[in-house]
């Protein structure tokens, strides 16, 4: 049987879509920027969705070379905090260089409560800035911790009983094989 190369597939250039996608709908709707060219690529439900499938194919891949709950968690933490991490840095500077008039306890409590699993509150006192959210995407941390760990124990029910892993391991041979197609 020929080995599989979970590198040697396409979900790059797919993340590279939904992201434009979600991107251009954002710059369209948060700041209305009508780009009439690109209108027609962009679908507003398209880049969110699109994520969360290969999130959650990749992830069942992932369980599967993983040998326990605390190792996949860890593993979650360093693929998803870090990025979060950053993004707050590069939101505190952008405040303190272009908003004023703010305490510095509402810095901190914007600060853990985003940098956390609570990203959805944001402070009164940033309400005029921007949009009224300072990062409206955080939205989506809490569902993918959610996610993360109902999946986990969803694929090792399946895998301790016995039910849907031989047909789960065949749709992935199947969906790594079409990268294989040979011309002649």
């Amino acid at each position: 049987m020929e080995t599989i190369n979970p590198t040697d597939n396409c979900f790059n250039f797919i993340r590279l879509y939904a992201c434009i996608n979600v991107l251009l709908y954002h710059i369209g709707w948060f700041m209305a920027v009508k780009v009439p060219v690109l209108s027609s690529l962009v679908n507003p439900i398209n880049g969110v969705p699109v994520f969360f499938l290969i999130s959650g194919f990749l992830i069942w891949l992932s369980i599967g070379r993983t040998k326990d709950f605390k190792s996949f968690c860890i593993k979650r933490v360093l693929r998803l905090y870090p990025e979060l991490w950053f993004s707050i840095i590069i939101e505190v500077v952008c405040l303190l260089l272009f908003y004023e008039g703010i305490d510095i306890d509402d810095y901190l409590q914007m600060i853990i409560l985003q940098s956390t699993v609570f990203p959805n509150h944001t402070p009164a006192a940033f309400d005029s800035y921007g949009i009224g959210s300072l990062n409206i995407s955080l939205w989506t941390i809490p569902i993918i911790i959610q996610f993360y760990i109902s999946i986990w124990f969803l694929y090792k029910w399946l895998d301790k009983n016995n039910k849907g892993m031989d047909n789960c391991y065949a749709f992935k041979y199947r969906m790594w094989s079409y990268n294989r197609i040979e011309v002649t």
